[in-house]
């Protein structure tokens, strides 16, 4: 996307030396500017945006463009983006959304709400943590929040620990991207932020900082926010005295740690950090998804969650609900799969924990496809740039390999079956008018 091959323009400016950087700059320079001239007719004016957002990233390392003799125009001047936020209606969207909310969600925001506008200071904490079960409302809960403090004139951080989860935040982005974190985190770990920077201005307006799956990040990166925030705030209360509002279930996914024991994740927890006796824990109990007829599975996930359930050997009992005594894929697409109904067929879908699985389960419906079947198979070829032997590797051992996002050797498909076009290295695989 542009605005990453803009950060990779000014990494190569600053630690790859280039020869000729204004050749550089000429050659790319379309692609560097392409989301700009989609938002500005002016094309000058994209190529100002342009030259202004790489010398704002040069200047985090003490650089400008024109150290590099890349110059702009001087009829063209600096341009800088104004984002224009309609505060009257942020307010109004958001006081729509607030009355969406149920009792326990409301009682939520209203803590949140008046510590962020400056009506209370409840028991004295700026961190909350929003604990509650997937389809609670937590996500909805934060948009809401995010619309009423546009509307009061006040800007709010949404992040996430995956990019998964940002994407479905207002404004959302990850926190290694927000906060500079790095990649593989310690004990001793640092944000690489510059308090002088214009991320960390960004972090100084904010209001409030919202942090959702927060439960998946390692202790250690909480504390390297700490001490962001106390560094960029220069206060040494708790973040920098910044509103902290975490959110996410514990009972999902903790913190990922290659051949940890028990004790090791639980250690690694946000559970664990001294930190976490700052926080307010308000938890959500309402589940705003489960439709007629669910609640009752959704009660179950929870007791699951809880480690309520009865046990024998450490064997659960599933629901009846969750089980078939018919075959699998006859309970979920039918004896015949009609692809008349193309839209129906592909709104359905068999969840398989292992590759091998999932081919199996494929050629299997794909029987119940009328039609005649095309097998394709795959050409491999072993190129070992090592000095290794290549017949140390047998094209039949490579056939066997089905790698995640990778075609089989074999593909089977049949006119009208969904397929999806995947394209990686020299693999091609598709399905076009049954050829």
């Amino acid at each position: 996307m542009p605005n990453e091959l803009r950060q990779l323009f000014a990494t190569i400016l600053v630690f790859g030396n280039p020869t000729n950087p204004m050749a550089l700059w000429d050659n790319f320079k379309a692609h560097l500017m392409e989301d700009f001239v989609h938002r500005h007719d002016d094309a000058s004016i994209a190529k100002a945006l342009t030259y202004s957002v790489v010398n704002e990233k040069l200047s985090e390392h003490g650089k400008t463009l024109a150290m590099f003799d890349i110059h702009l125009p001087p009829e063209l001047g600096l341009y800088h983006e104004q984002v224009v936020i309609d505060n009257e209606n942020e307010q109004e969207r958001g006081e729509e959304m607030y009355k969406q909310l149920n009792e326990n969600q409301q009682e939520a925001a209203d803590q949140i709400l008046a510590l962020a506008l400056g009506q209370s200071l409840r028991s004295g904490r700026k961190c909350f943590f929003i604990d509650g079960p997937a389809g609670t409302g937590k996500t909805f809960l934060y948009s809401t929040l995010c619309n009423i403090l546009k509307g009061q004139g006040k800007n709010s951080i949404v992040v996430a620990w995956t990019g998964i989860a940002a994407t479905l935040l207002p404004g959302g982005r990850t926190m290694h991207s927000q906060f500079k974190l790095p990649l593989h985190l310690y004990d001793n770990s640092t944000c690489n932020l510059n308090p002088a920077s214009k991320e960390a201005e960004t972090i100084r307006e904010a209001a409030v900082i919202f942090w959702d799956e927060a439960p998946m990040a390692p202790n250690c990166a909480l504390k390297a926010i700490d001490i962001a925030l106390q560094d960029i705030m220069r206060s040494k209360e708790p973040f920098g005295g910044k509103i902290m509002v975490l959110g996410g279930d514990f009972r999902q996914v903790l913190p990922v740690t290659r051949f940890a024991s028990r004790a090791a994740l639980i250690a690694s927890s946000l559970k664990a950090s001294p930190l976490w006796d700052k926080f307010n824990t308000i938890r959500l109990h309402q589940n705003m998804r489960t439709g007629p007829g669910k609640q009752e599975f959704s009660q179950w996930l929870l007791c699951l969650g809880n480690g309520d359930l009865p046990s024998i050997d450490d064997e659960i009992d599933l629901p009846a609900s969750c089980l078939t005594d018919s075959d699998l894929i006859d309970e979920v697409f039918g004896q015949e799969i009609n692809t008349d109904n193309i839209d129906e067929v592909a709104s359905k879908v068999i969840l398989c924990p292992k590759n091998e699985d999932t081919l199996q389960i494929n050629n299997k419906a794909l029987q119940r496809i009328p039609g005649p079947e095309k097998t394709y198979t795959s050409i491999d070829k072993v190129i070992c740039e090592n000095g290794e032997d290549p017949s140390e590797y047998p094209e039949e051992f490579l056939y066997s390999l089905t790698p995640t996002g990778m075609p089989p050797h074999k593909l089977i498909l049949k006119v009208g079956a969904i397929v999806m076009l995947l394209r990686n290295l020299n693999i091609k695989a598709g399905l076009c008018n049954g050829t």
